[in-house]
């Protein structure tokens, strides 16, 4: 029996000896045939796209760039792979800096054509390497020497509260901001807008972020604001509210049948509780006894708070008695 069992493991050791083995001599052939598929990739001809950081350099301290300066070159290359490895893998390629001493000009811009940029990028790149296309294809640059002013910021958008919901506020955090441009330019722009914010089924408190809408020319600061939303259920209420009379002559008086009508409104929780007859006005005019033929005059809901939602009263006509002076 002992002899049994020392045979089959002799026998195990064995197999896993082969098995090892064998999953050495997988792994080497998998990464031989990897460098070697490698190595046949990086000698064919491949497009690649580069970005190149964009630095403006030697900008004088009483002097703002205005300009929303794209800050990446966008290159599209062709060349041999090991060839393009390098511009990833290896140092790279180093920012592009223009001097804005040698750039700038007294009008207040100036522009950076295509040809420099791609002078300012093959200085970098090797021979054969070949530029396929430039974005952006030039550079425009606005500045000034500190002209600004503040303005207010306009939301623009749709923000729906859910059902049964109602907006009590909508903030925006800030809500100025400062603008750097040309005297010119700046004596236009009133105000700044934000990009599109469409929001629907609103039901809790909610802060967006939400990027500026940029202006050729002009730089604002901050470039983005935040939007706190907050909504609150809607509840119905009634409140009795007296009807008052108006254009009556001194030598009438006119009495009403009932003096008091209800309105029915729905408000958010929050006010539910400090809504109050007063906030209300139910009218009914003298003007219209008189042009009517029967014993009842039309009264009118002249005045409802903007707490106060789909206003309305539970009666349209009163009763009416003429009572001379």
């Amino acid at each position: 029996m002992a002899t049994l069992r020392s045979a089959l493991s002799t026998v195990t050791t064995f197999l896993r000896y082969l098995l090892s083995k064998k999953v050495l001599v997988f792994i080497f052939f998998l990464i031989l045939s990897s460098l070697m598929w490698m190595m046949i990739s990086f000698n064919e001809e491949m497009e690649k796209e580069l970005l190149v950081p964009i630095q403006i350099t030697n900008v004088p301290k009483n002097v703002v760039v205005t300009s929303d300066v794209n800050d990446t070159l966008r290159l599209t290359l062709r060349d041999k792979g090991y060839t393009l490895a390098k511009y990833f893998y290896g140092k790279g390629v180093k920012p592009i800096s223009i001097n804005f001493q040698q750039y700038a000009r007294s009008n207040g811009m100036f522009t950076i054509s295509n040809a420099d940029l791609l002078r300012m990028v093959k200085q970098q790149l090797s021979p054969s390497t070949h530029i396929l296309s430039v974005k952006p294809e030039r550079l425009e640059v606005f500045f000034n020497h500190g002209n600004h002013k503040v303005v207010p910021i306009r939301l623009q958008g749709n923000l729906v509260p859910s059902a049964s919901y109602m907006l009590t506020h909508t903030r925006l955090t800030p809500d100025k901001v400062t603008v750097y441009a040309a005297d010119g330019l700046l004596d236009s722009i009133t105000a700044v807008y934000t990009e599109p914010l469409n929001r629907t089924d609103i039901s809790d408190s909610a802060r967006y972020e939400v990027r500026l809408q940029t202006i050729r020319g002009a730089k604002i600061v901050p470039q983005k604001v935040y939007v706190d939303v907050m909504a609150e259920l809607l509840t119905e209420r009634t409140l009795e509210v007296p009807i008052s009379v108006v254009n009556v002559p001194e030598d009438k008086h006119l009495r009403l049948f009932p003096s008091t009508a209800k309105v029915k409104f729905v408000v958010g929780t929050s006010r539910y509780a400090t809504a109050k007859e007063g906030d209300f006005q139910i009218v009914a005019d003298y003007n219209d006894v008189v042009n009517t033929e029967g014993d009842k005059v039309r009264i009118r809901l002249r005045h409802k708070p903007a707490y106060a939602r789909q206003a309305k009263t539970d009666i349209n006509e009163v009763s009416f008695l003429i009572e001379e002076r």
